[in-house]
């Protein structure tokens, strides 16, 4: 078992070991120096906490933290926040959440809600355990790309029935059809075709049914890609999530052929598994081969791919944007080893029937 995964197994023993007790204020791995396991606690729980980790021989490779409330203060919280917000007539809410890391409860709010919803919702906890933010995009939480509502930006996670969970790529993939006003949200083909929800289960918004794919197993192709949707008004976006979550627009798509594509071109990939495990990073690196055709993970033969050498895309990362500058190259479609990723190219997402939209 390699380190990260002996640290996640870490994780789920000693959080259902702490998880009931009064003190117990959330666990979480910080992937930066290569992980290191944080367990947060309120006054009193030190102690329990140290002794549990020592018990397992984890104190070198943890951070036991006091913090103002527990985790179950902040959950009722954020579910008296909830509520507020589901009796309203009208949705107002983009997230509420409880953020362990920085022991607050996050409420992101749009730019048109009452400000004597705001005013309850303040009213409910101290001041300190509560970040809100409202209007605009609101939502720039480091390292987490669980967005369930509001724009459904490239980087941002999406569900399949339950748990079949991968990267959304653009949500701005206008049909090919001059007569139709329709758009689609893109993501690997090989995901699964189905219905599709935005962020990390079905309590999210809906994005729709897969509309076409042009992958299939055992099947031979130039994209690992469908199209979901159609996306209501309210989810479409030409924006994608980099480092930190700041939103980034690109400005075109890219053209088959050296120009766009060669040797030694810098690329960077943002998918939402490894953003969270690099702490709100996008990962980066360089084309080492500009045509590759090769069989993907889930076996189908990719024609006329890409192939990178960045090291640290996960499971979950399949359909993430990739971009060069200000232009759209492809989404991901698998690791390549332990060092490399293969990717769809995006000139062929035309083969949809949609193609990427750019505001």
């Amino acid at each position: 078992m390699d380190r990260r995964s002996a640290l996640e197994s870490a994780l789920s023993e000693v959080a259902l070991v702490l998880q009931d007790a009064d003190f117990f204020g959330g666990i979480w791995l910080d992937q930066r120096a290569g992980g290191v396991l944080n367990i947060a606690v309120t006054e009193g729980g030190l102690e329990a906490a140290d002794r549990e980790l020592a018990s397992r021989g984890l104190l070198d490779t943890s951070v036991v933290r006091q913090v103002a409330f527990s985790k179950a203060q902040l959950d009722a919280w954020s579910m008296d926040a909830l509520k507020i917000l589901l009796e309203q007539g009208k949705n107002y809410m983009h997230s509420v959440s409880t953020d362990t890391p920085s022991n607050k409860v996050r409420v992101d709010l749009a730019e048109d809600t009452p400000r004597e919803i705001i005013d309850e919702i303040k009213g409910l906890m101290p001041s300190e355990a509560l970040a809100m933010t409202v209007g605009g995009p609101g939502w720039v939480e480091q390292g987490i790309r669980d967005k369930p509502w509001g724009r459904a930006y490239g980087g941002l996670w999406m569900t399949r029935n339950e748990n079949a969970d991968c990267t959304v790529g653009f949500s701005k993939m206008r049909d090919t059809n001059p007569n139709s006003d329709l758009v689609y949200t893109l993501t690997a083909g090989h995901c699964g075709q189905g219905q599709w929800w935005q962020g990390l289960d079905t309590a999210g918004a809906y994005l729709g049914v897969t509309q076409a794919t042009t992958w299939y197993p055992d099947a031979t192709g130039y994209c690992d890609c469908q199209i979901v949707g159609a996306l209501q008004s309210e989810r479409r976006t030409s924006k994608v999530l980099v480092s930190n979550n700041a939103l980034y627009d690109y400005t075109r798509t890219a053209s088959v052929g050296s120009a766009d594509y060669f040797v030694g071109k810098a690329v960077c990939m943002s998918g939402a598994k490894s953003s969270e495990w690099q702490s709100g990073q996008i990962s980066c690196g360089t084309i080492t081969d500009a045509s590759i055709n090769a069989t993907t993970n889930s076996n189908y033969t990719l024609l006329d791919g890409f192939k990178t050498d960045i090291f640290d895309s996960r499971g979950g990362d399949s359909g993430a944007p990739y971009g060069s500058g200000g232009t759209f190259m492809g989404i991901h479609s698998s690791a390549r080893g332990a060092n490399a990723t293969l990717v769809s190219k995006s000139p062929y997402f035309v083969q949809l029937g949609a193609k990427p939209e750019y505001s």
